[in-house]
C-alpha cells in the first residue's frame, strides 16, 4: 500500500505516535471511534458542568435570565453531544448557544467587578 494514498485517506494517522503506526483500515477506524467517543463524553461533561454552574448562578448575584439561559444551553449541549444524529447545522446552533452563554456570563462578571477588568 502506498503511503501517499493512505495519507490522503487518513490524514495525520500515517505518522508514528509512540512507535505505533495506524496502517490498516481497522486500526484507523478504531482510532477515529475512540476520538469521537471521547468528544461525546466531553460534551456530556460540559453539559453537566453547565447545569451545576447554572444552579449556582440561580442562587447567586447573577441575573436570573443567565441561569435560565444556562439550563437551555445545557439541554442543547446534551443534544449537541450527538452530532452524527442531528447533523451539522443543529450542532452549530448548539455550539453557538454555548458560546453565547459564555459571553453572557462574561458580561455579567464585568458588570459585577468593573474595577478588575480595567
Amino acid at each position: 500500500m502506498a503511503v501517499g494514498s493512505h495519507r490522503a485517506k487518513a490524514g495525520r494517522l500515517v505518522y508514528f505516535i509512540y512507535g505505533m503506526r495506524v496502517d490498516t483500515p481497522e486500526a484507523a477506524t478504531l482510532v477515529i471511534i475512540i476520538f469521537y467517543g471521547g468528544l461525546h463524553a466531553i460534551y456530556l461533561l460540559v453539559a453537566a458542568a453547565t447545569i451545576v454552574l447554572s444552579l449556582a448562578m440561580k442562587r447567586g448575584a447573577y441575573a436570573k435570565w443567565i441561569a435560565c439561559f444556562g439550563f437551555t444551553t445545557a439541554a442543547l449541549d446534551i443534544v449537541g453531544s450527538y452530532p452524527w444524529a442531528i447533523g451539522p447545522i443543529p450542532t452549530l446552533v448548539c455550539e453557538l448557544c454555548f458560546a453565547g452563554w459564555f459571553m453572557a456570563v462574561g458580561s455579567q462578571l464585568l458588570r459585577l467587578r468593573p474595577g478588575i477588568a480595567r
